[in-house]
């Protein structure tokens, strides 16, 4: 069980609430449905320890009920499932029609989960006196939001291209070459450059003007981990959900970076990072700002694109374009737990939406499915996401503002 993705549907559940384009869906849950043969159901129970391990906590949860093992020959990974996914799955074990039952289960969105569950192959509709899955089952090019506008969200169509060819790799590891995608190539004088703390805090500063001005509005501190550079006010808290991504090309870094820290100052930015090592410097997610609510986001990013205009720019693949260019763009972390082992835990904007991006990839292949990229598109809108501008639908995402707001 290298990887894991969650099943846990209710009535509480957020998901969008609009219909996915070209499909008549409102026939669905009328619709003779059967569980797929492909997954075993298994409840906490019956796991080994082993086996257990990943769903610890999960398991403490009141809803949760298993998981969903995929065929030995499948590289999908594990789905945890709640109890009420579970009691749908052991119903449609044989065919029936169950539209009260997955009324009373999902409520409103009965159609979208139904849709899901289609698409992800653990159930199947009958068409035609057939059972289908997958693409297959429902219009392959429903979802597809036209062509990319501006340079990340071509870019972020590329990574999906990519990844759609790598073969032979666990979820897990195509995820990882997803979020590391536009990334560019270190070598050995980066390397050396930018060895020590110290030399990247004084390329990026290169004054005393910069370092005193850093010095008055922010503390300085290593990231956990080592692998950032953070400054924060002294009375901010952790609960800082909205990432204002500042992404220029390498050279144009230390003007950035200046730049931007004069304007961070003025609309009183609470916390930013900038990444340590060469590594960290030619990531495309280099440089990342902080915020409690969109509308301080939006008022930094407006006076930064009047300070910053013109520059080069390297460009986040999966976030949301401020500027055509693609260098300043957003995010907003996720409310659920991501799809992989160990994520049940708070995650970033960009692991999320690459870890479900590679479980779509996967699926996507091993269904037989030809427009892949339209596929992903169309899965991820079940989440939330608007693949015309990679942003977060914030009314789906209503859970996570709340809680955020809360604790301020």
């Amino acid at each position: 069980m290298d990887s894991i993705h969650e099943y846990r549907y209710s009535r509480q559940t957020t998901v969008s609430e609009r219909p996915m384009p070209g499909d008549s869906t409102s026939a669905l849950c009328e619709a003779r449905l059967r569980s797929s043969s492909r997954f075993r159901l298994l409840s906490f129970d019956e796991l080994d320890a082993s086996e257990r391990q990943p769903f610890e906590s999960l398991s403490r949860e009141p809803d949760f009920y298993g998981v969903l093992i995929p065929p030995p020959d499948s590289a999908l990974p594990v789905k945890s499932v709640s109890r009420d996914a579970a009691l749908l799955f052991q119903r449609l074990r044989d065919p029936g029609r169950v539209p009260h039952l997955l009324k009373s289960l999902f409520g409103s969105h009965a159609e979208v989960q139904v849709q899901q569950l289609i698409l992800d192959g653990i159930l199947e509709v009958e068409i035609d006196r057939q059972f289908l899955s997958g693409t297959s089952a429902l219009r392959q090019d429903a979802g597809v939001s036209g062509e990319a506008a501006c340079h990340i969200a071509r870019l972020s169509n590329s990574a999906i291209q990519y990844g759609s060819e790598l073969q032979g790799l666990a979820v897990s590891e195509v995820a990882t070459r997803l979020y590391l995608f536009n990334r560019i190539p270190g070598s050995p004088s980066l390397q050396c450059r930018f060895a020590e703390n110290e030399q990247i805090i004084a390329y990026l500063s290169g004054s005393s003007a910069c370092i005193q001005q850093l010095a008055s509005h922010w503390v300085g501190e290593l990231s956990q981990g080592g692998a950032w550079f953070k400054w924060r006010m002294p009375e901010s808290h952790s609960s800082y959900a909205f990432k204002l991504y500042i992404s220029p090309a390498i050279d144009a870094l230390p003007e950035t970076f200046r730049l931007t820290v004069d304007v961070l100052a003025r609309t009183k930015c609470p916390c930013f990072k900038v990444g340590l090592t060469a590594f960290g410097l030619l990531r495309p997610d280099k440089f990342v700002a902080y915020f409690a609510c969109f509308e301080d986001l939006q008022r930094t990013a407006e006076q930064l694109q009047s300070s910053i205009a013109g520059l080069p720019a390297h460009g986040v693949p999966f976030t949301a374009a401020i500027d055509a260019e693609g260098l300043l763009s957003w995010g907003m972390d996720p409310p659920l737990p991501g799809p992989l082992p160990g994520t049940q835990k708070a995650q970033s904007w960009r692991q999320w939406i690459t870890e479900r991006i590679a479980v779509y990839l996967v699926s996507a292949r091993e269904d037989g499915t030809k427009n892949i990229t339209a596929f992903v598109h169309r899965r991820l809108a079940m989440d939330g996401v608007d693949t015309l501008t990679w942003s977060p639908n914030l009314a789906i995402w209503r859970d996570r503002v709340e809680a955020l707001e809360e604790a301020i």
